[in-house]
């Protein structure tokens, strides 16, 4: 997968693998961190105030993390098991 270009520095990611009693579960979950150069002038023009951890952690900058992350599988054609379902951010 490409960058989420330029409001991320750079993301990883990683398996999480879940047992239960009747089945085992693996999904894709990212480590997202943010570039400020980038995330804090973003926040400004969508008036959100905060320093970068505060905003890295708005739910404007979830969804567009998310967002970014679904059309970049869909244009890389990647099957649903391979998108993340859910990311943290790293500061």
């Amino acid at each position: 997968m490409q960058p989420l270009a330029p409001l991320c520095l750079a993301y990883v990611l990683m398996s999480v693998h879940s047992y239960t009693s009747r089945s085992f579960h693996v999904q894709l979950v990212a480590v997202v961190v943010p570039n400020p150069e980038t995330v804090m002038p973003w926040a400004r023009q969508n008036n959100i105030a905060g320093t970068i951890s505060e905003v890295s952690q708005s739910a404007e900058f979830k969804k567009l993390v998310m967002d970014d992350f679904i059309r970049i599988g869909k244009e890389e054609k990647l099957a649903g098991f391979k998108f993340p379902k859910d990311f943290i951010v790293e500061v």
